[in-house]
């Protein structure tokens, strides 16, 4: 049962590793004009502190109702 639990957890692991590696939003070779239509709609730093605050919340309420499931 441990094996399997590991196993979750290392392929969870590896699995948010990829999803959070860092791209970029545009080509770098990209040619950049005056006009503002070519401007990325939001910047990917305005994401970081709600998203953090987001996996904070996750763990918490997850953590909690594991806690919760092995008092019973």
């Amino acid at each position: 049962m441990k094996k399997i639990k590991f196993t979750v957890l290392t392929l969870y692991v590896i699995a948010f590793s990829l999803v959070s590696t860092p791209l970029l939003a545009q080509d770098p070779d990209f040619p950049i004009d005056n006009d503002p239509g070519n401007a990325p709609a939001a910047p990917i730093d305005d994401w970081v502190l709600p998203m953090f605050i987001l996996t904070l919340l996750l763990v918490y309420f997850m953590h909690r109702k594991h806690n919760l499931n092995r008092v019973k």
